[in-house]
């Protein structure tokens, strides 16, 4: 079995290959939505399919109603446990796109 030949210099592998321009990695467009949002649909532009929308709203129990809910089973007042759901502080609104369902923006009410 013949012996292997050792490798290029670094010098000879540089001026053996041509020079190829480097291109710069594409830069991501980042879209801030200037509009507050609420607990009711808004007009906005969608980040993602770059369209003039009216968002889809759905409302969901933040992750503070299921702590709380947990700590209420745990020290005996499980009647109480769903009350932490019927509080709007407790929930958050998630604001979609109707075209192309991207998450546009999510609201949280303050305490």
């Amino acid at each position: 079995m013949p012996m292997p030949s050792a490798p290029p210099s670094y010098e000879d592998s540089l001026q053996q290959q041509p020079s190829q321009p480097v291109q710069p990695a594409s830069a991501q467009e980042f879209v801030i939505i200037s509009a507050v949002l609420n607990r009711t649909p808004i007009r906005v532009t969608c980040p993602n399919c770059m369209e003039n929308v009216v968002t889809v709203t759905e409302e969901k129990p933040r992750l503070l109603a299921h702590i709380i809910c947990g700590a209420l089973v745990v020290f005996g007042c499980w009647f109480c446990c769903c009350l932490p759901y019927c509080f709007d502080s407790l929930r958050k609104v998630e604001h979609t796109c109707p075209n192309c369902d991207a998450l546009v923006g999510v609201y949280i009410s303050g305490l």
